[in-house]
């Protein structure tokens, strides 16, 4: 009976774990390392509320512009992949209370992900000193950064996350009791900056997947994602919600950014190629990459005939365009059909 009793004991955890990953779909080796973790983390002494800020080296004239450390997957800092999602990444850092903070979550937008939080007084041998990692819990809506925000009210720290449904705030005044205190939904984000969009990024292609509410939508991130720096060419796999009238979807999956032209890959036609509406439904835009001494009116006056119809142009290239005086070579722009 003893023996039993004992034998029970020790396959209670082992059956929990595998109930857990059943229930969940996280690995019971996830699960066991997010605890090992938490309670490493729990004995470690307490860490002063003000760290000990970027320490300020003199560097040798063979380390100048060059990295002298680096946080990446391979660091071990870093969990493993969450079942089911992308490689975690690293996108954005700053300096709060004297310690270096960055978050981490998979590419293309989803949760969950993490806050990991540096000594660096020495920069060549930055020390991780805590990391917030719960994937079934507080960070389990975590999505990718490229921005953090912070504001000091009323004596307090707070940073601020985007989130797969808006963002997060969390009070750091506290760096050994760091707490979410509010989520903050927005209407239309849904796993990334654009309502059931996901953007991911492949050495010089973007990848654009998901559904838009228009053909005019779906122009606009095609041809945001294709003048990006460093972009070569944009993988639209994008769905357009279907009108009363359905619209002929063009195929922009070989788009390019850069200087060359796009009329290979656009069609034929006048400079981008005309992309012709089929069946009656919403009208599709010509596409044009800017040539030496271009400018909106010298384009307007090709598509359109008139010189004074510029201001069609710029405005279906806001936001990109801020001024309708400044374009350049290889920058690519939408020509909407005549209004």
């Amino acid at each position: 009976m003893k023996t039993r009793y004992y034998l029970m004991a020790l396959l209670l955890p082992f059956v929990t774990l595998l109930t857990h990953a059943a229930i969940t779909g996280v690995s019971p080796m996830t699960t066991l390392s997010t605890m090992a973790d938490a309670v490493t983390l729990a004995a470690e002494e307490p860490l002063p509320l003000q760290g000990p800020g970027l320490g300020n080296l003199s560097y040798s004239s063979t380390e100048l512009f060059k990295p002298v450390s680096m946080i990446t997957r391979e660091s071990g800092d870093v969990p493993a992949t969450y079942p089911g999602r992308k490689a975690y990444g690293l996108n954005v850092g700053i300096m709060i209370n004297g310690y270096f903070l960055t978050s981490f979550a998979p590419d293309s937008g989803l949760g969950p992900g993490g806050f990991l939080l540096y000594d660096v007084s020495d920069p060549r041998a930055i020390q991780l000193v805590k990391k917030i990692y719960e994937p079934e819990g507080r960070t389990q809506e975590f999505r990718e950064a490229h921005s953090f925000g912070t504001a000091k009210i009323g004596g307090r720290q707070y940073v601020v996350v985007p989130s797969i449904k808006g963002v997060e705030f969390w009070d750091f005044t506290d760096i050994n009791d760091i707490q979410q205190v509010k989520k903050l939904a927005l209407p239309t984000v849904n796993g990334g900056d654009y309502a059931n969009v996901s953007v991911e990024v492949d050495g010089d292609v973007a990848i654009l997947s998901g559904r838009v509410p228009s053909v005019a939508a779906r122009e606009k991130a095609v041809l945001i994602a294709g003048n990006i720096d460093g972009i070569d060419k944009v993988d639209d796999r994008l769905g357009v919600d279907a009108p009363a009238v359905a619209a002929a979807v063009p195929d922009f999956s070989n788009v390019s950014g850069g200087v060359a032209s796009t009329e290979a890959s656009l069609g034929t036609g006048v400079a981008g190629g005309g992309l012709a509406s089929a069946g009656g439904g919403e009208a599709e835009s010509k596409f044009y990459t800017v040539q030496k001494g271009d400018t909106l009116s010298k384009i307007a006056k090709e598509f359109y005939g008139n010189a004074n119809k510029y201001p069609q142009i710029f405005e279906a290239n806001r936001p990109m365009l801020k001024d309708p005086d400044k374009i350049y070579p290889g920058q690519m722009l939408r020509i909407p059909p005549e209004a």
